[in-house]
């Protein structure tokens, strides 16, 4: 499996919808004080597409975003496969990478704006048609990787993979633990 381009995300734990307004001044400042180690470049207002991107913060390697694709609020993380790194030659180094990225924005997020996720649930997307299209194939390419980094992240506890197995959508699987946990103890074990 060579996909590059990885989405991750974490979904809210509220049910109360998430302070976009806030968001936008809180991904400004991110920009401005280089809160993280990306070379960030502008934040988008999406608020105006039902179910869509939401608020989006734009980086040259990849893009965060507050959003509620597939009608549920969360942060996603999307790689953008622009990272030369001999370090990141495997699907699983990638994911891994990515996840870690999402978890240190993930907490940034709850610090700024006292949001919190579900770390007990995410979803991992492969935004490549080309080399992972969504289909039976990808899902055992990515099986083994996907195993590897539950096993780490969840240490052992019961996880369940559900393939969304919609052709006319990128290849995603939705990851549910049994069992609750935290966000900072997910970026403790990546």
């Amino acid at each position: 499996m060579d996909a590059t381009r990885i989405a991750v995300k974490l979904f809210a734990a509220d049910s109360a919808p998430v302070d976009r307004d806030a968001a936008i001044v809180v991904f400004h400042k991110w920009i401005q004080q280089k809160a993280l180690d990306e070379m960030f470049i502008d934040v988008v207002d999406y608020r105006h597409v039902q179910d869509g991107p939401g608020v989006l913060l734009v980086a040259h390697a990849a893009n965060y975003t507050l959003d509620r694709l597939g009608g549920r609020d969360g942060l996603t993380y999307f790689f953008k496969g622009r990272d030369t790194s001999s370090e990141l030659t495997t699907i699983e180094d990638r994911l891994r990478a990515a996840l870690a990225r999402l978890f240190v924005a993930a907490l940034k997020l709850e610090a700024d704006l006292g949001l919190r996720f579900r770390g007990e649930e995410l979803l991992v997307q492969l935004n490549d048609r080309l080399l992972a299209p969504n289909t039976a194939e990808t899902l055992e390419a990515i099986a083994a990787p996907l195993r590897a980094v539950c096993e780490r992240l969840y240490a052992g506890a019961p996880v369940t993979h559900n393939h969304l197995a919609d052709h006319s959508r990128p290849f995603a699987v939705e990851i549910v633990s049994a069992q609750p946990i935290d966000v900072a103890t997910l970026a403790s074990r990546i």
